[in-house]
């Protein structure tokens, strides 16, 4: 069925949370809850639809900057670096 989107609102920002509200062509009104899960998985099949090239093997997340604006986050491995100071020294 296909459904015309009314309204959406966040809820919360970490972990996300987004109530979204929907009409169906038969007029009824349905309510919906998007989680972490599901919002990253919404940025995943934009950026296939899109042709975005994304690694499989990557860490993906999506999260909220602000309430009008979502980033995708991808983390291909992560390393930590240990830098040594030695005031004095060149």
């Amino acid at each position: 069925m296909k459904c015309t989107a009314l309204s959406y609102r966040l809820v919360s920002q970490t972990p996300i949370k987004i109530e979204m509200v929907f009409q169906g062509q038969d007029g009824h009104i349905y309510k919906y809850s998007i989680d972490d899960d599901f919002a990253t998985a919404a940025m995943v099949e934009y950026c296939l639809l899109a042709q975005i090239p994304m690694s499989k093997d990557a860490r993906k997340a999506a999260h909220f900057l602000s309430d009008s604006k979502a980033a995708f986050d991808m983390v291909l491995r992560e390393t930590t670096m240990v830098a040594a100071i030695h005031p004095g020294r060149d």
